[in-house]
């Protein structure tokens, strides 16, 4: 679980991308990992 936790804060920080949850954008924030962790999986899935 941590090491999952190392790739998606690896991800972000690769991207420069800076993630502040608060209000309405923790929403955003859910909806974008989830997105990013299905790419993920479809990435791993398809070799």
């Amino acid at each position: 679980h941590e090491k999952t936790e190392g790739k998606v804060v690896d991800y972000y920080r690769n991207h420069g991308v800076c993630v502040t949850v608060s209000g309405d954008s923790s929403v955003v924030l859910s909806n974008t990992i989830a997105d990013m962790m299905t790419a993920m999986l479809n990435k791993r899935a398809s070799g």
